[in-house]
């Protein structure tokens, strides 16, 4: 998305050297789409940005709360077991 967004500045900063070296006009339908295009990138970015940590903190209740469930079924041996195979899921060799 960042590349999205500098992506249109560069091309609305070419137009504008253009537009000062060659004395030409900016079409100002084009200009007007790309600031529109510009600004709806920044406003879901800055979204993006706010909603991300929201989520990882609600994901990570939820894997403690299932965590706590599980381990209610368990006595130390099997969940010794447990842990042992997400560690090794985590460490990709399961």
């Amino acid at each position: 998305m960042d590349d999205a967004i500098a992506r249109i500045r560069t091309q609305i900063a070419a137009a504008d050297l253009e537009r000062q070296a060659r004395g030409k006009k900016i079409d100002p339908s084009w200009f007007h789409r790309a600031k529109t295009a510009m600004r709806h990138l920044q406003r879901e970015r800055v979204e993006l940005l706010a909603t991300g940590p929201v989520t990882a903190r609600r994901k990570a209740r939820l894997k403690d709360a299932i965590i706590e469930v599980v381990r209610r079924d368990h006595d130390e041996a099997s969940w010794a077991t447990v842990l042992n195979e997400a560690r090794c899921l985590v460490a990709g060799e399961g």
